[in-house]
């Protein structure tokens, strides 16, 4: 169970004062307030469900009120200290057993706490303030004598250098501070004669050293930098921007750090300075609180750039080879975004951020779902850690990706990431050394076929992955040349060939199609490029070239899950097993020799009409078997068999009837209508048939259909389901196809 911020509580118990707050069932990160009137409407038809045996009894109440008073409690100790907590759990009156968590506990509690955390702020200024510096005019306190007096060589309290004084003064109260962390602990009076004590003298070591005034103005220089960086966070900058304000403020620190010859340059100076300099700021400000909830709010919201330059350094640091210097650049950068988001919530009274959680690093994440590919690009080049030759880019993402994964055997490097980090690394390498991505991809692949250390696998995802780079670049010349034809961005080509769920899910990407199928989105794109060449070059539309289509498309593709059986060690040591499964894995090319069946979900892929022009194949056509609906595999599927072709030319020259026949229906069609008619009766005829044993919908709903739109002089397509060529009557699909052609217009 992850913690619950105080903010969620807070927002929890301002939706019915007299409501309980419990966790919600089956969701441990969720709070119900269970008296608003949904809920008390909801309880009362359980209830009543429950009174007549309808509905079993709840035996998860208790423990989800027990779970949500732990994290309510747990949340305001970390928030406001022990101390304060306890006695704002006791004022609320949850420290009792039996105790009801609601809504109005809840708030009364957190403000209980807020005024405990002030008072005990309060309080520690209070007791400072024996061991400052006499104002003009005034006598030295008998505390801050003893302190002066106790230095080596003793000093005459009366007779402090004025700026040591006043310097003294300000970074005093700056430390009691901090060391009481804005008043979630008490200071002892001991503890703040140390703390005195030891500021004293680290002020009088600067200023006998001739370094006060240095010092002054580079702690001044470090929180006008921090000021810049986080006006541009709050200002909702780029991801570049803000990084270099960070970049600007950490060289700050190095001057700030090197005039006072601090210790540690990353250690417990560096937190503690970070977050005196960003109070001083937002202090400076018209309405500090309002500021820092301002910021604040802007810092945490989904898709940020300081998350998104944050989660970029996670995955930087856990995926990729550094050398230690960018590596220890990266965490400090990291440790600027987590002393801005502490001091912040400090600063700002939590009940107006907008932000949902307090805790950036914990919840670091783009809007995507993982590190954007351009902001990772920016981390990587203001780092300075960019690899450029192309063994040196190998080698980085050998060596994060080396382990095993003792469940399954299979090497971490199988999965989607290794594919997004070869994209970053080549890009970010570009970038570097200013060739072009092609020439880059070329040295890759060269140095790829030298390296007999690699696994044969993983030697095999990086060629895949960079044939689909490598097939951006020639798809995207080819759609150029391609009058009419709306042009992608060469990054969201991979959107020509998918489906509209995969287009809205902002975790997708060209990697999730190509690691689901090996192979499968360079042959796509090459497959594609072929296509608009072949129809500039006049190469007819007919079976053979379906045939070359599909041979293209499927070259060297592979289903993912069973390949991955090949790089488990004891698979590879039996060489008939690696075979076997090998087969099984490999996508066959060219027109099928054996039976197969045509898998339809009934809800989405199908409609009544279609399912009845289906039924209708079945009875008609020999080349369609049976048509099961709801059968083994499931209720809401819709099987249709189709038996072994009666020998190998079959399934060609079945193509080829079905092509004549549209060319003879586009000779008659008589308006656009007519011949949209025409591409969605062939389109069906193809696909229906199933001529391939695998890759149907790549060649012909994905290639096949957009060649024949084009020669027909309509605009191309990219439908939100392709298998409606299948599952939907003819004019449905029609319609279909014209609404795929409105889709990819705008997404243009």
């Amino acid at each position: 169970m992850n913690p619950i911020s105080i903010e969620r509580f807070w927002k929890a118990g301002g939706q019915a004062g007299e409501g309980d707050v419990r966790i919600a069932r089956g969701n441990e990160n969720t709070l119900v307030n269970k008296g608003t009137l949904g809920h008390r409407m909801a309880s009362a038809i359980q209830g009543f469900a429950r009174s007549i045996g309808l509905m079993r009894p709840d035996t998860t109440r208790a423990q989800r009120q027990q779970q949500a008073m732990d994290s309510f409690a747990a949340s305001l100790r970390n928030r406001y200290g022990k101390a304060n907590a306890e006695v704002a759990l006791q004022r609320a009156g949850l420290d009792q057993d039996g105790a009801r968590l609601t809504g109005r506990a809840i708030r009364s509690a957190i403000l209980a706490a807020e005024g405990r955390r002030d008072a005990t702020g309060l309080s520690n200024l209070a007791g400072m303030q024996k061991f400052l510096p006499p104002t003009a005019g005034n006598t030295p306190s008998d505390a801050f004598r003893t302190l002066v007096t106790q230095l080596d060589p003793g000093l005459d309290a009366e007779r402090l250098d004025p700026q040591v004084a006043k310097v003294y003064a300000q970074r005093l109260q700056e430390a009691v501070r901090e060391e009481g962390r804005m008043g979630r602990e008490s200071i002892s009076p001991q503890d703040l004669g140390d703390l005195a004590r030891s500021t004293l003298k680290s002020v009088l070591k600067l200023h006998q050293a001739g370094r006060l005034e240095a010092s002054v103005q580079a702690r001044a220089d470090y929180r006008d930098a921090l000021g810049a960086w986080i006006r541009d966070v709050a200002g909702g900058r780029d991801a570049g921007r803000v990084m270099d304000r960070m970049t600007t403020a950490l060289k700050a620190f190095d001057k700030l750090s090197a005039t006072e010859r601090l210790d540690e340059v990353g250690g417990g100076e560096f937190h503690m300075l970070t977050r005196i300099a960003i109070s001083s700021f937002m202090a400076s400000l018209g309405d500090p609180a309002a500021s820092a909830r301002h910021a604040l709010g802007k810092t945490l919201m989904d898709g940020s750039a300081l998350r998104e330059t944050v989660a970029c350094i996670d995955k930087l640091i856990t995926t990729t080879i550094m050398q230690p210097e960018p590596t220890t650049q990266a965490g400090r950068m990291k440790a600027l975004a987590s002393n801005l988001v502490q001091a912040l919530g400090v600063r700002g009274a939590f009940t107006g951020a907008s932000g949902d959680d307090l805790d950036l690093l914990g919840t670091a994440s783009s809007k995507s779902g993982r590190p954007s590919t351009q902001v990772m690009q920016q981390l990587l080049t203001r780092l300075d850690a960019v690899p450029t030759g192309a063994q040196a880019l190998i080698d980085t993402i050998v060596l994060s990706r080396s382990g095993i994964d003792p469940e399954t055997g299979i090497p971490e490097w199988h999965d989607q990431e290794t594919l997004e980090q070869l994209e970053v690394l080549l890009h970010c390498a570009q970038g570097a050394v200013g060739k072009p991505m092609a020439a880059l991809i070329d040295e890759f692949k060269a140095a790829l076929e030298t390296r007999s250390d690699l696994p044969p696998g993983l030697r095999d995802k990086l060629h895949a992955g960079v044939e689909v780079l490598r097939g951006q670049l020639a798809l995207g010349a080819a759609l150029d040349n391609t009058p009419g034809f709306p042009r992608l961005p060469d990054e969201r080509l991979w959107q020509l060939f998918s489906t509209a769920g995969q287009r809205s899910d902002p975790k997708f990407s060209a990697w999730s199609l190509e690691h689901f199928n090996q192979g499968s989105v360079g042959g796509l794109q090459q497959a594609f490029t072929r296509m608009l060449e072949d129809r500039h070059n006049g190469v007819a539309l007919d079976a053979g070239w379906l045939e070359g289509i599909h041979r293209e498309a499927t070259r060297d593709n592979f289903r993912t899950e069973a390949l991955a059986m090949t790089y488990r060690e004891d698979v590879r040591q039996s060489p008939a097993m690696m075979e076997s499964i090998l087969s099984m894995a490999r996508i066959s090319p060219g027109y099928r020799m054996d039976q197969t069946d045509l898998a339809l979900r009934l809800d989405t892929d199908t409609t009544p009409q279609g399912r009845a022009e289906l039924q209708a194949l079945g009875g008609n056509d020999p080349w369609f078997g049976d048509m099961e609906v709801g059968g083994t595999l499931s209720t809401n599927t819709l099987l249709m068999k189709m038996p072994q072709p009666p020998d190998p030319e079959a399934a060609k020259q079945r193509a080829a009837a079905i092509l004549t026949a549209f060319h003879e229906e586009m000779g008659r069609a008589q308006n656009d209508d007519d011949k949209l008619l025409a591409v969605a009766r062939a389109t069906q005829a193809l696909y229906r048939s199933h001529l391939f044993e695998d890759g149907n919908t790549r060649s012909v709903v994905f290639i096949a259909m957009n060649r024949m739109l084009l020669d027909a002089g309509l605009p191309p397509a990219v439908l939100d389901n392709p298998k409606a060529a299948a599952g939907f009557g003819l004019e449905e699909f029609a319609r279909h196809i014209r609404e795929g052609q409105q889709h990819l217009a705008s997404m243009a």
